[in-house]
């Protein structure tokens, strides 16, 4: 079984690759298909057949070498030849033939591509060898060079390093361009091998002959697009040495530059020669300025004039108006292209002052001693290099605005071109018209070509400063890193934050405002203390005098310190007129009540209804005055809490100043119960008039008010509804409030001792019933009640 199954598979596969065999016979090769389609137009048979049976070499020949692009050339030149006799002969109707020859032509026109990209690729090994022997050479010693040498040479390095850019965007447009070709060639050959495989099918159908065209067309595209290939790889392999040629001139400047510029430094002369031929460009570019700018007034005028007429064009003269139209515009053309030349020359001085600019910073720099490097001098060349770093910026925008101003000019000469050309049969005068648009466009563009150069040069000079300035500023060390960060620190201390009018206001003059108002602030503190505590005691005045003289005091200072500030941070002082308007109004609206309080401050300071340390009682606010201010006045009450009145409510409303008092006046009422007899309760009355006389008690409540003595008085008062009532009073001076406690706490032990001794009750909240038995004739009970 399994001897069999081996066998069984032994003969499939002879049969595949048998089929294999015959189907890959079938296929022509397309080593060179033109050159089969050629010998078998020759021989008179189709291509399809000649293909059908090329040539091998034996096995005793040498392999055949390949054909060169001048053999493929003159090759197909010759079956270019022999097609378009066929179709002469056939005529227009052949369209097999007219499809070769198309063929050929456009082989032709490959091959001509594929010769001169060869010829660019031998040039360019030929400047790579050349290249690499000056590398390895030396440059002579014995010649001097100059600045402007130095220069130049910088400035074939700029061009080959743009050119090695350059060279890198073919680069990728080469190998994209042959992915596009690759993925063609494939296409192509899919197509050809349908072609060819449908041929085959179809050799006995009434369309074979149809179908043998399409085979040789789809050949021919097959052929083309691999020819398409060979050239789009040729140009990958000319990108790729030209890239490795710029890298190689870019290395060997540079090494030049490196070898050349010790030896070459700016000196005084080169310097004041770069100045005079600055100066003859500007006096040139100011001369010409001056007559475009009269060229251009006149061009005004005649403008004028050609819109006057095309104006007045009209009736008879209808038919001169397309004439006067293209006049009109001819002198528009010619007004922009003069504006244009205008702006190019005010640009160009304006170029050269910059340059004169670059020139002087250069000279600085390559006198410059950098073993004395400064602040001043650090700070200047930092501030310089971003200029210049501006200004780079800068050109490069004007460059592309110059670009699209360019892609405008050509736009509108397309459409002028188109114009004329569309009007040769029309009226010369037109043409004529449409001559002068297009030479003004010309001329406009030539403009603007000129200002591009100029925007480049003028780049270069401001790029070779950069470069000059770059190892002075960039380099790290100790000294360019504290120079640097002091230029940090500087650029923030003067960074703008505010603009007032032409004044502005920075982030250190804002520092320096608050370092003036803090420490102003602290100061006014001080010296209105010191001011208190070394001058005013000596005048012996009272606390709330002292506060208002401190007060005024201090907010004296504090107003020229607050001036002081506004004036260093750059504050107009003048605005505050506008302001006290502004304030006023916002008085009248809003700010009343704040005034109020501030006039009742100085009411209170004025007329002193109390002063500090005195106990006031306010509504039910009862403390002792911590503070009178200009807005409020500060009560601590007897729970320790502080209380902040506003002047006005106290200057408008009752204060009772309890500290003012001349005595403290004491009235009570005794009262005892009605148990008592008349006997006892006047020795009741003696005895609190006794203890009231004691010396003890006496000599603290006799005060003199003016000139009378005000004296205790002890009464019997009145029957009251419970009790027989004994009012007291008297005076306690001098005012304290603890001694008449103590006082006080000392006449009512008194009193209830008295009491206890005499046996007086003191009576409180109470009834009795009474029931007494009255005359049985009358007849009734009655009952009476007493306390």
């Amino acid at each position: 079984m399994h001897v069999r199954r081996r066998f069984i598979s032994l003969i499939l596969t002879a049969l595949c690759v048998a089929v294999f065999g015959s189907v890959v016979a079938g296929q022509p090769m397309l080593i060179n298909p033109a050159l089969v389609s050629g010998t078998a137009e020759a021989s008179g048979t189709t291509p399809t057949a000649a293909a059908a049976a090329p040539s091998t070499p034996t096995s005793g020949d040498p392999t055949p070498a390949a054909p060169t692009i001048v053999d493929k050339r003159v090759e197909n030149a010759e079956q270019l030849r022999i097609a378009m006799r066929k179709l002469e002969t056939n005529g227009a109707t052949d369209s097999a033939t007219a499809q070769e020859v198309a063929f050929y032509q456009s082989r032709d026109a490959v091959l001509a591509q594929q010769d001169a990209v060869e010829q660019q690729i031998k040039d360019l090994e030929s400047r790579k060898a050349d290249l690499e022997t000056r590398f390895k050479a030396a440059p002579p010693t014995d010649k001097q060079y100059k600045f402007a040498d130095l220069d130049r040479m910088k400035d074939d390095l700029a061009a080959e390093q743009a050119r090695a850019s350059l060279a890198s965007d073919k680069l990728a447009t080469a190998q994209a361009s042959l992915q596009k070709a690759k993925a063609a060639v494939a296409e192509c050959e899919a197509k050809r091998r349908r072609a060819q495989e449908a041929f085959e099918t179809g050799k006995s159908a009434t369309n074979a002959a149809e179908l043998a065209v399409a085979a040789d067309r789809a050949k021919q595209e097959a052929t083309l697009a691999s020819e398409t290939l060979t050239l789009r790889k040729r140009e990958v392999e000319r990108a790729e040495l030209t890239k490795h040629v710029t890298e190689l001139a870019i290395r060997f400047r540079q090494s030049y530059i490196q070898r050349v510029g010790p030896q070459v430094s700016l000196t005084e002369a080169d310097y004041k020669e770069q100045l005079d031929n600055l100066k003859k460009s500007e006096e040139s570019a100011t001369t010409d300025l001056a007559n475009v700018q009269a060229e251009l007034r006149r061009t005004d005028s005649d403008l004028r004039d050609a819109q006057q007429r095309l104006d007045a064009a009209a009736g008879d003269r209808e038919s001169e108006r397309p004439i006067l139209l293209e006049a009109m515009i001819a002198q528009r053309r010619t007004r922009e292209m003069l504006t244009e030349k205008t702006e190019a020359r005010t640009q160009r001085l304006a170029q050269l002052a910059q340059l004169r600019r670059a020139w002087n910073r250069r000279y600085q720099v390559a006198t410059l001693d950098r073993n004395q490097t400064t602040h001043e001098v650090w700070s200047e060349l930092k501030k310089a290099r971003k200029e210049t770093q501006e200004f780079v910026d800068q050109s490069a925008s004007d460059v592309r605005i110059q670009i699209l101003k360019m892609r405008d000019v050509r736009s509108s000469l397309s459409s002028v071109n188109k114009k004329a050309e569309a009007g040769t049969k029309g009226p010369p005068e037109i043409l004529v018209q449409l001559g002068i648009q297009q030479k003004q466009l010309e001329e406009t563009l030539k403009i603007h070509e000129k200002s591009l150069v100029s925007i480049e040069n003028c780049r270069r000079v401001h790029e070779k400063l950069l470069e000059e300035l770059d190892p002075l500023v960039e380099a790290i060390t100790p000294q360019t890193l504290a120079l640097g960060a002091w230029y940090q620190a500087e650029l923030l201390w003067n960074q703008e934050l505010l603009q007032i009018g032409e004044k502005s206001i920075t982030l250190g003059k804002l520092v320096q405002g608050l370092s003036i108002l803090i420490a102003g602030w602290m100061l006014a503190r001080f010296v209105s203390l010191l001011f208190v505590n070394r001058f005013l005691k000596r005048f012996r005045l009272s606390k709330d005098a002292t506060s208002a003289i401190r007060s005024l005091v201090y907010y004296s200072l504090l107003f020229f310190v607050v001036m002081s500030a506004l004036k260093r941070v750059n504050v107009d002082l003048t605005a505050f007129t506008i302001l006290g308007g502004a304030l006023a109004i916002g008085v009248g609206f809003g700010s009343q009540t704040l005034i109020n309080n501030f006039v009742g401050g100085l009411i209170m300071l004025a007329e002193r209804p109390v002063r500090l340390g005195e106990r006031v009682m306010f509504k039910d606010i009862d403390g002792i005055v911590e503070e009178v201010g200009f807005r409020c006045t500060k009560v601590r009450t007897q729970s320790d809490h502080l209380v902040t009145i506003p002047n006005s409510t106290l200057v408008n409303e009752s204060i009772e100043n309890v500290d003012r008092r001349r005595t403290i006046r004491r009235s009570f009422t005794i009262s005892v119960t009605y148990n008592i007899s008349r006997e006892l309760l006047a020795e009741g009355v003696q005895a609190i008039r006794g203890i009231l006389e004691e010396r003890e008690v006496r000599e603290r409540i006799h005060p003199i008010v003016g000139f009378d003595e005000l004296v205790p008085r002890v009464n019997f008062s009145e029957f009251a509804a419970e009790s027989l009532n004994i009012q007291v009073t008297y005076w306690y001076g001098p005012v304290e409030s603890q001694g008449f406690a103590d006082h006080s706490e000392r006449v009512n032990f008194r009193i209830m001792e008295e009491f206890d001794r005499l046996g007086i009750e003191f009576a409180f909240p109470s009834k009795t019933a009474f029931v007494t038995n009255q005359n049985r004739s009358r007849g009734r009970q009655g009952e009476s009640y007493a306390a």
